[in-house]
């Protein structure tokens, strides 16, 4: 006889110091660009071990400052006509950062 495992589409899973942690963003009136972010930017970039860290609001605009961040560096890993190979099959926020840079 086979199991059926069950999961839920939808659970709660925010603790006590999640809640608070957001109700003090939601009661400070600054959900961007504010003193949490700019202390997660540090935070991250020191785990990483680098200077600097960006955060932004998805996927998507992480692609397009991925692709710029190399696109305009002075050593130009990326240039207008470069190959890029990426899945057949994928969001069209994948192609739409190479396709602007003329990738």
């Amino acid at each position: 006889m086979s199991e059926h495992l069950n999961y839920e589409l939808a659970i709660d899973t925010w603790g006590d110091e999640e809640r608070e942690a957001i109700k003090g963003v939601i009661d400070s009136g600054q959900f961007t660009m504010g003193s949490k972010v700019a202390e997660f930017e540090s935070y991250f970039a020191k785990y990483f071990g680098r200077k600097h860290a960006v955060m932004v609001n998805s996927g998507s605009s992480a692609n397009l400052i991925g692709i710029a961040s190399l696109f305009f560096r002075s050593d130009k890993p990326l240039k207008r006509g470069d190959e890029v190979i990426v899945p057949a099959i994928s969001w069209s926020t994948t192609y739409s950062p190479l396709q602007q840079y003329g990738l």
